[in-house]
């Protein structure tokens, strides 16, 4: 999969744009739905801090690991943090119910 100028697959961008059908078409492609940018941020950080719920419910579906955290400013943030620090409610309620550890 070709990357951008920060490390970010095609999954990853249309993760972060909230595009459904482009997620389910690149991982019948074969992307990997763990892949990571630079700063270690999968394709679930990216649609748990826009609040893209269902892509959130396809990539755990898909072997998205919830618990994956990435380095940010010296931080480990994981999906379920990003995910509520932007008060995105329904997609905090669903990392949790896919054990996503609080």
């Amino acid at each position: 999969m070709k990357c951008d100028s920060t490390g970010r697959s095609q999954l990853q961008r249309a993760c972060k744009r909230g595009d459904v059908e482009e997620v389910r078409s690149l991982i019948a492609q074969g992307a990997d739905p763990n892949e990571c940018d630079f700063g270690g941020f999968t394709c679930l950080h990216e649609a748990a801090l826009a609040g893209h719920t269902a892509i959130v419910e396809i990539l755990i579906q898909e072997g998205a690991s919830v618990n994956k955290q990435a380095l940010e400013a010296g931080d480990l943030e994981t999906p379920l943090m990003d995910a509520c620090e932007n008060k995105h409610l329904e997609t905090v309620e669903l990392l949790l119910k896919y054990g996503a550890d609080p």
